[in-house]
């Protein structure tokens, strides 16, 4: 049995006039309330960037609902977006990466050694330039940005197990080419 996706419609005018009018109205009540939360203005404005995406993308929803109720709606998602966004942050917290001697560099150094203590960036550009596009896509946007295979799947319209094989055939071809080469890392943790 093959799962339907469920598709959203584009918003209607109506729809996108109404949720900038939101904007409008709740943008620096809803700023606050994300900042309660994260304690810093540029996550806040993320936060508050991703909720009216998300109102856009149920803005026919929206549309049936009284005004108050509508600024409630906004903010379980604001609190909600908030909470999602501090995970993410927990999760991907790490050191920053330093220049080995200052100046503008290839190499970085890991200071605390969890990874690998250079880095060669064309290298790895190189490397992940001969993966295949679906799996590139994955890569970037899980590693790099920082999204979930749950955002990842519905951003690329695939299902969140595709998105995790993807990701985990990525880092196998990676693995694969860095060894082909003889430039195999021990992970550490």
């Amino acid at each position: 049995m093959k799962m339907k996706r469920r598709k959203n419609k584009p918003p209607t005018k109506s729809a996108v006039d109404y949720i900038e009018l939101l904007y409008n109205k709740y943008a620096p009540k809803l700023k606050y309330v994300a900042k309660q939360y994260i304690h810093n203005d540029t996550l806040a404005e993320n936060v508050l960037q991703n909720v009216f995406e998300k109102a856009l993308l149920y803005s026919e929803k929206i549309l049936e609902l009284p005004d108050e109720k509508a600024f409630t709606f906004l903010y379980v998602i604001v609190r909600n977006t908030a909470y999602d966004m501090i995970k993410v942050e927990s999760r991907n917290n790490h050191e920053e990466l330093t220049y080995e001697d200052g100046e503008d560099s290839e190499y970085l150094i890991d200071p605390n050694d969890y990874y690998m203590e250079y880095i060669d960036l064309n290298v790895m550009v190189d490397k992940i330039g001969r993966l295949p596009t679906n799996q590139q896509t994955v890569l970037i946007l899980y590693y790099y940005y920082g999204f979930s295979f749950l955002e990842i799947a519905t951003l690329l319209q695939i299902s969140e197990l595709t998105a995790k094989k993807r990701c985990s055939l990525a880092r196998s071809s990676l693995r694969a080419l860095f060894e082909k080469e003889g430039l195999s890392y021990e992970y550490k943790r």
